[in-house]
């Protein structure tokens, strides 16, 4: 098997206006409009979060279209527009759905789905979202496995090997020069996403005990947390930090070095590892080596933990619900590593992807003998998943008032660094 395919994102989009977002369309897949409710079948997801390779083939198999959101929240109106048949969330939204009555609870042995069909944690994370006398496992199918982390370049910082927490990161990130300005341009890159962001000081705030709001938080309470954080950064600089709500741009800053520090989920942090998008050939594995020697990836012990995961529209046809558990088994379920496991569409996301898979025979595979990660140990660690389900790095459903504070407490957090 090869160390590692080397998969250049597709970045051929176009991008097309809408009054309240900005949505990105690959050129060669069909897309549907949010705002009309004719579609035959559509998969909604993030942006860059799957093949382009894997949506062709599924789109030739099952005449498959696809359409795109920027934000978890922004998934739902593919549910209340009836614009979309599977769309992909978070367990915490995927809760709420639920108990909204917009998704159906899965058939789970059309599947073949068991209690041993995915990794050690991700059952007990489903388990650990109720839904009335049921849990999540019975209304969502795993997608990846997602860690909060933070990814650095040149030499290794000694601060942050072995078990450390964001505080350890923030410390480091405010006293080592090499995050400092460069050029009088930020040296350090984040996701802009508010609720991602906020469990970082919120761990530190509730000494690891929580990285979720109080329930309805005033803006003030909010902004206090954020200011933990901010603290920090502004000891580097008020222009410390750049912030891209494309996980591309941000990993692809690392890899380009063009920035020497960055908190992004541990599948982006793999990918930048490899050279991201910099890197699209097998001719350039010497670079690549160069990088992978020269990235490394921390993931503090308090961090945000996830499983995103594809859930079924309750309002589907019932005419295409077959052609539904198909592609959700292709695409998250199916792999057989002693029968040409590179066919799988599995696997082949994966290889574009770089999050952890949720299935146990693609993960022990990877992880054993496929031999996946030979020349990138940091990447290999990176990818294991922890099989301890700690509440306390799960995002929670938030009230309504906690949820328009933040966006208020973020506003005032992004304005003290002229982001």
């Amino acid at each position: 098997m090869k160390n590692k395919i080397f998969s250049k994102k597709n970045l051929k989009y176009y991008i097309v206006g809408a009054a309240s977002l900005m949505i990105v369309i690959p050129t060669t897949l069909l897309v549907v409009s949010l705002t009309t409710n004719k579609r035959d079948f559509v998969l909604a997801n993030f942006q860059s979060y799957m093949s382009e390779d894997v949506q062709e083939e599924l789109n030739h198999r099952y005449g498959l279209d696809y359409d795109y959101f920027e934000t978890a929240e922004g998934a739902k109106k593919f549910l209340t527009s009836n614009t979309a048949d599977i769309v992909c969330t978070t367990p915490y939204e995927a809760q709420k759905w639920s108990n909204e009555g917009l998704i159906e609870k899965i058939d789970l042995s059309k599947l073949g789905v068991t209690n041993t069909t995915y990794i050690d944690g991700v059952k007990g994370i489903l388990d650990y979202f109720k839904i009335g006398n049921d849990t999540l496992f019975n209304y969502g199918i795993p997608y990846f496995a997602q860690d909060l982390v933070f990814c650095y370049r040149g030499d290794e910082i000694k601060e942050l090997s072995g078990n450390v927490t964001w505080s350890d990161v923030l410390k480091v990130i405010s006293t080592n020069d090499r995050f400092k300005p460069k050029n009088n341009k930020p040296n350090i890159m984040m996701i802009d996403d508010k609720r991602t962001i906020y469990s970082i000081p919120r761990s530190i705030e509730t000494n690891k005990q929580s990285i979720n709001p109080s329930y309805k938080s005033s803006e003030q309470m909010l902004s206090n947390t954020y200011s933990i954080m901010a603290n920090y950064l502004l000891k580097v600089g008020k222009n410390s930090i750049k912030l891209n709500s494309d996980s591309n741009a941000v990993l692809n800053s690392i890899a380009e070095n063009s920035v020497n520090g960055a908190i992004m989920f541990s599948g982006d942090a793999i990918y930048a590892s490899y050279g991201g998008d910099t890197i699209s050939s097998s001719s350039n594995e010497e670079k690549q080596q160069e990088i992978i020697n020269d990235t490394h990836i921390v993931k503090p012990t308090d961090t945000l933990m996830t499983v995103d995961l594809f859930v079924i529209n309750k309002k589907s046809p019932s005419n295409i619900k077959e052609k539904i558990y198909d592609v959700l088994s292709q695409l998250c379920i199916k792999f057989d590593a002693n029968n040409n496991p590179e066919s799988y569409l599995t696997y082949r996301n994966f290889d574009f992807v770089n999050y952890t898979p949720t299935i146990k025979s693609l993960y022990d595979y990877l992880l054993g003998p496929g031999d996946y990660f030979s020349n990138n140990p940091i990447a290999k660690n990176t990818m294991k998943f922890d099989s301890k389900v700690v509440p306390s790095r799960l995002e929670e459903s938030i009230d309504q008032l906690t949820k328009s504070n933040m966006d208020f407490a973020w506003l005032n957090f992004k304005s003290k660094f002229g982001v």
